[in-house]
């Protein structure tokens, strides 16, 4: 075992005035990442700001193998995130992150392993303090001890994530270039909706929503639907977490009672149904295709039920999910407390293409999310088999020094 204040150098983020940051780039002006930027990789391309370049001193601009740490955050989960610098980047990082200089180069691979390895999450969770903000201190991370097996059996545990991790990118990176796929089958069979080259006639969206129900629905106000009424099983209430774009996931759903579900059928979900989210993220919508009956809406979505013999609901969503600001603004307001309105979402106007090609257009996406549900598998369980080796990895190194 060896601290890691033997290992690395722990080097504070850039402090600067607000009002010398810009959002693009000046003459001595230098690239400054946030908290944002630190995923499983870093994000050095944008949402970063620009800074005096004599704001930064030479030991604060980052090099390749650093490990870029956010230090504190409201997010519990967000502390102690961590991503190597692969690459040059003519930068540094904010004062919410601390750079991590491994003092060996055949040691910084291992390192930023471990950094994202359950036996340093574990001590981050026991570590990091704050009510409202979560803060971790450099002075603490330097007294940490970490498994520190031969400099050979380092690299050879660095070398088998390196392969785990790009097999978990490269699942991910095929799974979001397909993401674009149905977008571009759209502009081919209906045109770009925003010029309507196809000259496709033009229909208030009012007017072919169901005529056999309510066209659309907002979920229950709060007063109907207590939060000590949800129960750990039952009727499924459907909430923003499982409307994606153009995509109806049934995982992490809220529970209602059979008795709770009579005083609220009136929010029923049927198959088909479009759901939209009205907060947060205003606009996101999908088509429902829930396995468990009954189920309902909750109180942030809307159910919009067209007329499948005008519209269906793929062409539907698909329309708003990929062009919605060729649209038009469904919302209440400008402000951050907007919410999807009704009346205001039936007067936008959509082309209405034959229903012919609609039904081309949906068949090509019900074999297209069959095709994403495997690649979301294929992601899943590289992520799984990644994590597995983390843990195996570590637990393994921690043996050497019992050995």
């Amino acid at each position: 075992m060896e601290k890691l204040g033997n290992l690395c150098d722990f080097i504070s983020g850039v402090t600067f005035n607000k009002a010398e940051a810009v959002s693009s780039p000046l003459p001595r002006y230098l690239p400054i990442l946030r908290a944002g930027n630190i995923g499983d990789t870093l994000n050095t391309q944008d949402d970063f700001v620009w800074v005096p370049s004599d704001k930064v001193s030479k030991e604060q601009r980052l090099q390749v193998g650093d490990i870029v740490m956010c230090m504190s955050s409201g997010s519990p989960h967000v502390v102690g995130k961590s991503a190597w610098v692969e690459g040059q980047f003519a930068g540094s990082a904010g004062a919410f992150c601390s750079i991590i200089r491994p003092k060996k180069r055949e040691q910084q691979k291992y390192l930023a392993y471990w950094f994202k390895s359950g036996q340093f999450l574990r001590w981050r969770d026991n570590q990091a303090r704050g009510i409202n903000i979560q803060n971790l201190r450099a002075s603490q991370l330097r007294l940490v001890e970490i498994p520190l097996p031969p400099l050979p059996e380092q690299q050879h545990i660095a070398a088998v994530l390196a392969k785990a991790d790009r097999l978990r990118r490269l699942r991910r990176t095929a799974r979001e270039l397909s993401d674009t796929y149905l977008q571009s089958v759209f502009v081919h069979i209906f045109g770009d909706p925003g010029s309507n080259p196809k000259e496709w006639n033009s229909i208030a969206i009012e007017k072919v929503l169901s005529k056999d129900r309510a066209g659309t629905q907002t979920g229950p106000f709060g007063s109907s639907l207590k939060r000590h009424e949800y129960v750990e099983e039952g009727i499924p209430v459907w909430g923003i977490d499982n409307v994606r774009e153009n995509e109806f996931v049934e995982d992490r759903s809220l529970f209602i009672t059979p008795s709770k579900y009579r005083e609220l059928s009136r929010y029923t979900v049927e198959d088909g149904d479009i759901l939209l989210s009205r907060a947060g993220t205003i606009g996101r919508m999908c088509v429902a295709h829930p396995t468990q009956h009954p189920s309902i809406i909750g109180t942030n979505l809307v159910r919009v039920a067209v007329d499948a013999s005008v519209v269906l609901p793929g062409y539907f969503t698909a329309l708003f999910t990929y062009f919605s600001d060729r649209m038009g603004n469904m919302s209440s307001g400008g402000t951050a407390y907007s919410f999807v309105n009704p009346r205001t979402l039936k007067a936008l106007e959509i082309p209405l293409p034959p229903l012919p090609l609609q039904q081309q257009f949906t068949a090509i996406v019900r074999k297209f999310e069959r095709l994403r549900a495997q690649q979301r598998e294929a992601e899943r369980q590289a992520e799984h088999l990644f994590q597995a080796l983390l843990e195996r990895a570590f637990t393994r190194a921690a043996l050497w020094g019992e050995e």
